[in-house]
C-alpha cells in the first residue's frame, strides 16, 4: 500500500518503521523542522521545557526494535538524549527519506475510489494533493492546549498563561503566581516557579498520587511487574497506604526515622488520595521539598473566581495574583479529518486506534497513554498491527464484535480510572499490550521453557521487549538479553510472599465473585 503518516514524532517514526518493515510504501508530513514531535524543542514552540526530565526510564521509552547501549543503565533521560535516541532511531533505520518537513496536513477527504483518500498538505512549496490508500494520524496528544476560565477573569489585570509556552522560570521572578494542576508537568513547573516567584501558590481540586522517581534506590517503573499486576484491584490499591498510616500515627517509629519533611509529606498526601490504582500517578515528588520548605503554598478544593489583583478560592482564602500558570492538558482535536468524521471521544475507537465508521485503512497513533508505563511502547503495538492490517495478514473483528469491544473497553476504562475521568487516553498497559500483542501474533505465551527469562518476565519490569521473543519481525536473542539484564527490584521478602499473596487475593475474589451472584430461581413446580 501507499501510506500517508502524519506526524514524525515518537508515535511515527516507529509507525514508519512497522510500515516499511511490512514493505509499504511511506509518505510522512512532518509540520516542524525536524523529528521529535512534542519533544521538538524550538522557543518559538510549545511543548517541552529547558529542564525537561522523562518520568520514566530510558528502557520504557525505547523501542523494542531498538533499545538502548546494553552498558547504559536504567535511568530517565533529558529532552535531549531523548531526542539524541529519536534522532539515532531515524538514522539506524533510514527514515528521514520518508518525511517531508516544513509541511502540514490540511484536510483529508474521501476518494472517489472508496479504499483510498485525498490529503492536501501545507509546505514549503504552496499547496499540495496526493491520493494514498491508507493514513496513520501520530500527531499526539498535545497540540491544543486546554485553558480553563473563570468568573472574572474579563477583569484580571494579570496574566493567564498555559503550560505549552513554558521554557523556564525567568519570566516568574519576583512574582505572585497561581499554578493549577497538579500533573507531572506541573510538578516540575510549580517547584522552579516557587524558586523564583515572591510568592507562589499551588491550586487543585484534590490530594494526587504521588510516586518517587527513584525507590530502593531503582527507577520507579522497575517495580511494574507482572506478579503485582495480577492481583486484584481491591488488593492493590492498600498496597503502601498502610505503613504511610502506620508513620503518621507513630512517627518515632525507628523503622521510619529517617524520613525527612518531603517523605512524610507525601505519605500524607497519599493516604488522603481516593483510589490510588483509579487515577494518573505524577511520577515526580519535587514540587512537594517546596512545600514542605514553606516556598509553594497549596490550596486544595479549587477557584470560585479572580479579581482584578487576585485569585480567591472555594474556601474564601484571597492569594494576590500577577500570574496564572494553567497546567491544565490539551484537549483532542482532529481539524483536517473533520470533513470525514467528527471524533469525540477516544474511546469511541478500538483500542484507541481504530474508529468503527472509518475501517483499518485510518489508524490514530499515540493516543494509548498508560498509567503505568510509556506511550512509545504502545504507539509500537498499534504500528505493528496496523502494518499487518494494511498487508492483509491481520483482520478486524466483525463489525458486531468491534462494537462490543469497544463498549466493553469503554466501561472498564471508565471504571479502572473514574479518578482522572478528564484523561480519556488512559489504559492499562499490561491488558492493552497482552490483548494487541495477541492481535500481532507476539504475545509473550511460552516464556516458562526459560527458568531465568520466565522468573524475570514475572518479577521484572514491564518491558516492550516481552513483545519481541516472537511473532512477526521478532527480535528473541537481543529482547531475552535485555530482559535478563535488567535487576529484579523487589527485595527478598517480596520475592518470597508475592505468589502467595497473589493466589490468595485472586481465591478471596473469585469466591466473593460467588456470593456476589443472586440466586437462581426456583424451578416451576
Amino acid at each position: 500500500m501507499d501510506i500517508c503518516v502524519i506526524g514524525a514524532g515518537p508515535s511515527g517514526l516507529c509507525t514508519i518503521k512497522e510500515l516499511l518493515d511490512e514493505k509499504h510504501t511511506v509518505t510522512c508530513f512532518e509540520k516542524n523542522e525536524d523529528i521529535g514531535g512534542v519533544f521538538f524543542y524550538s522557543h518559538d514552540k510549545g511543548g517541552v521545557y529547558d529542564s525537561t526530565i522523562l518520568t520514566v526510564s530510558n528502557y520504557f521509552m525505547a523501542f523494542s526494535s531498538y533499545p538502548p547501549s546494553m552498558e547504559e543503565g536504567r535511568h530517565q533521560w533529558t529532552r535531549i538524549q531523548y531526542t539524541e535516541y529519536l534522532k539515532s532511531f531515524t538514522k539506524r533505520f533510514e527514515l528521514s527519506r520518508h518525511i517531508h518537513f516544513n509541511t502540514q496536513v490540511t484536510r483529508i477527504d474521501n476518494h472517489d475510489n472508496a479504499d483510498k483518500y485525498w490529503v492536501t498538505t501545507s509546505g514549503p512549496n504552496g499547496e499540495s494533493k496526493q491520493v494514498f490508500d491508507a493514513i496513520a494520524i501520530c500527531t499526539g496528544t498535545h497540540q491544543i492546549a486546554k485553558t480553563p476560565t473563570f468568573s472574572g477573569q474579563e477583569k484580571f489585570q494579570g496574566e493567564i498563561i498555559h503550560s505549552e509556552s513554558y521554557k523556564n522560570a525567568a519570566r516568574f521572578c519576583d512574582k505572585n503566581v497561581v499554578c493549577i494542576g497538579v500533573g507531572e508537568s506541573s510538578a516540575d513547573i510549580s517547584h522552579e516557579i516557587s524558586l523564583a516567584a515572591k510568592r507562589s501558590m499551588l491550586s487543585m481540586r484534590r490530594y494526587p498520587w504521588v510516586i518517587s522517581r527513584y525507590i530502593r534506590g531503582f527507577v520507579n517503573d522497575a517495580f511494574t511487574a507482572r506478579i503485582f499486576y495480577s492481583f486484584p484491584l481491591e488488593y492493590k490499591k492498600n498496597v503502601g497506604v498502610r505503613g504511610f498510616r502506620k508513620r503518621l500515627k507513630n512517627p518515632e517509629a525507628s523503622q521510619y526515622a529517617s524520613w525527612d519533611k518531603m517523605q512524610l509529606l507525601r505519605a500524607k498526601w497519599n493516604t488522603e488520595a481516593n483510589n490510588r490504582f483509579r487515577q494518573y500517578a505524577t511520577k515526580n515528588e519535587i514540587f512537594l521539598t517546596d512545600i514542605a520548605e514553606g516556598r509553594l503554598e497549596v490550596n486544595v478544593g479549587g477557584i470560585d473566581h479572580l479579581t482584578e489583583d487576585s485569585v480567591v478560592f472555594k474556601d474564601g482564602q484571597v492569594f494576590p495574583t500577577d500570574i496564572l500558570m494553567c497546567c491544565t492538558g490539551y484537549q483532542n482535536r482532529f481539524s483536517f479529518l473533520e470533513h470525514i468524521i467528527k471524533i469525540d471521544d477516544i474511546r469511541d475507537m478500538y483500542k484507541h486506534m481504530i474508529h468503527p465508521k472509518l475501517g483499518s485503512r485510518i489508524a490514530f497513533m499515540g493516543w494509548a497513554r498508560p498509567a503505568t508505563g510509556g506511550i512509545p511502547a504502545c504507539s509500537e503495538m498499534q504500528s505493528r498491527y496496523f502494518a499487518l492490517l494494511c498487508s492483509g495478514k491481520r483482520e478486524l473483528p466483525p463489525k458486531e464484535k468491534l462494537a462490543q469491544i469497544i463498549e466493553h473497553d469503554r466501561q472498564a476504562e471508565e471504571d479502572l480510572f473514574c479518578e482522572s475521568p478528564h484523561v480519556r487516553t488512559l489504559v492499562d498497559w499490561h491488558e492493552y499490550m497482552d490483548y494487541l500483542g495477541k492481535q500481532v501474533g507476539c504475545a509473550p505465551h511460552h516464556f516458562y521453557l526459560d527458568p531465568i527469562l520466565f522468573f524475570k518476565m514475572w518479577y521484572g519490569a514491564q518491558l516492550s521487549y516481552h513483545y519481541r521473543l516472537r511473532g512477526p519481525h521478532a527480535q528473541p536473542k537481543i529482547a531475552k538479553s535485555i530482559i535478563k539484564k535488567l535487576p529484579v527490584s523487589f527485595d527478598r521478602i517480596d520475592l518470597l510472599t508475592l505468589p502467595f499473596y497473589s493466589i490468595y487475593a485472586n481465591t478471596i475474589t473469585k469466591v466473593k465473585e460467588i456470593f456476589r451472584k443472586p440466586p437462581s430461581p426456583m424451578p416451576n413446580s
